[in-house]
């Protein structure tokens, strides 16, 4: 078995189509129906699926499907370019950091102990009445 084909079948297709088009929504690992960003994909309509221990692709609006290195090209990279990013030759940008989730942090709103101690030492109640 060549390079090639190796790199084909051991790629993880998510993690690659998030690190070139992290606007798919694709996430590493995870099949899924994703956006083709790179045609103006506004709905999702890119599987990424496995079959077989390998990833493979099928767009519903193009009707192209394929591996690794299809997609590549359907996605209008040369076949130099799609066999250098399968190669590990040229390097990927690295997946952007997911949002943070749960309930936002509580602003702290700074104190003004100055302002209480006054105010409690002058009340006219206890100033007053004594």
């Amino acid at each position: 078995m060549d390079r090639l084909t190796q790199a084909i079948e051991s790629v993880d297709l998510p993690d690659l189509v998030a690190r070139l088009w992290p606007e798919s929504g694709a996430r590493p690992g995870r099949p899924g129906l994703y956006r083709a960003v790179w045609r103006g994909d506004r709905k999702p309509s890119l599987s990424l699926f496995r079959a077989r221990g390998v990833w493979f692709f099928r767009d519903h609006a193009t009707g192209q499907s394929g591996n690794a290195y299809h997609l590549l090209l359907a996605a209008g990279l040369s076949k130099e370019e799609a066999v250098a990013i399968l190669l590990g030759e040229r390097p990927l940008p690295d997946l952007p950091r997911p949002p943070r989730r749960g309930r936002p942090r509580a602003r702290t709103i700074p104190r003004m102990e100055s302002t209480r101690r006054s105010s409690s030492r002058e009340n006219p109640l206890t100033a007053a009445g004594g």
